[in-house]
């Protein structure tokens, strides 16, 4: 299998500290089988979208659409891949 469209891509997360419950940025996350983990934290993962001002959306941030609050969640679906 010719896999030259693969490229290496930086993976983005904010964790939200469950004891402290603080929003933060991690410097290291572990991974053991390759599932992504940090103890006591929420690993929220960069949606791959900006708001209007250019400032990157993760899982779980609000954002507001005229008089509306948003929750951007992933929908479950791995083939469609949408937020």
């Amino acid at each position: 299998m010719d896999m030259h469209f693969l490229s290496q891509r930086k993976l983005l997360f904010k964790a939200w500290n469950t004891e402290t419950r603080l929003l933060m940025r991690l410097d290291s996350i572990d991974c053991v089988k390759g599932a992504l983990y940090k103890k006591d934290h929420i690993l929220l993962p960069f949606t791959g979208m900006y708001d209007k001002a250019g400032d990157e959306l993760y899982e779980m941030d609000v954002v507001l659409m005229g008089t509306g609050k948003f929750v951007i969640v992933w929908d479950g679906d791995p083939l469609r891949g949408n937020w």
